[in-house]
């Protein structure tokens, strides 16, 4: 699923935005963020679009179509999908990237019972 010219009006720091753009990305959907609090022209747009308003996210798609602060499952509804099917395909991608890590680990170590000891090594290492 690869939409194209999909624009994304938000901030940094709103909670909402990074659910959306969140969303977006588990879904491999291509899309353009535009940071309102850097962007002055984004501002004023999303302002005219909202008649003086600055709700957030705002998200404009490629036919025109505008969604105004949208849940996850309106979202699914505008790329064509249900919240429920698109929640199986990330637990799918989820599955296949632990079975490629699993693999990828299994080759660095001298037998397939150091794999759990290195994934808990490595997520020890990234938590910090």
């Amino acid at each position: 699923m690869s939409h194209t010219n999909i624009k994304l009006y938000g901030t940094n720091w709103c909670s909402d935005c990074k659910r959306s753009k969140k969303f977006l990305g588990e879904q491999r959907v291509h899309y353009e963020f535009i940071n309102i609090e850097e962007d002055n022209e984004g501002q004023d747009f999303v302002q005219k679009l909202q008649n003086g308003g600055l709700t957030i996210p705002t998200i404009v798609f490629e036919d025109g179509s505008i969604l105004i602060e949208p849940s996850n499952a309106e979202l699914a509804a505008k790329l064509g999908t249900t919240e429920a099917a698109l929640k199986m395909t990330v637990s799918r991608l989820r599955h296949r990237y632990s079975e490629l890590l699993r693999a990828e680990i299994a080759q660095t170590v001298t037998g397939p019972e150091e794999v759990e000891e290195e994934l808990r090594a490595l997520f020890a290492a990234l938590s910090g």
